[in-house]
């Protein structure tokens, strides 16, 4: 599991997932195994389809309750939120986004591969 996984499997379908298959997990019908190689093929789905498919795009007005920044997770609180999109207006009492540096993705992505050395030559 990646360090995303707990924001992915928060969602309505990531926690019917996670129902089902600790149910069947607790039956002995699958090993722990199998159970996490559900949730891994899930999360790497779940991206695929947020970059190949997530293209529109909404605007957003509020207050700026608070926000937060840790390890380049950023989290926004927007009170009074009114969300309008190409085919949705709506308002909402409180709204949190949470969105991910371009830069923490890819070290993210980097984690757990072996480190490259360089030569002093290559280094500019």
């Amino acid at each position: 599991m990646n360090e995303f996984s707990e924001l992915y499997l928060s969602t309505h379908i990531g926690q019917a997932l996670l129902e089902t298959l600790d149910k069947y997990y607790e039956t002995g019908e699958i090993s722990s195994e199998i159970k996490n190689m559900f949730i891994s093929i899930f999360e790497e789905s779940l991206i695929k389809v947020m970059e190949d498919e997530c293209k529109n795009m909404c605007n957003i007005k509020g207050h700026l309750d608070t926000y937060q920044n840790v390890d380049n997770v950023w989290k926004f609180w927007v009170r009074g939120a009114l969300i309008s999109g190409e085919s949705l207006t709506t308002n909402v009492t409180m709204l949190k986004i949470v969105a991910v540096s371009e830069d923490h993705k890819n070290a993210e992505m980097n984690k757990g591969k072996p480190y490259k050395k360089q030569k002093i030559n290559d280094i500019a």
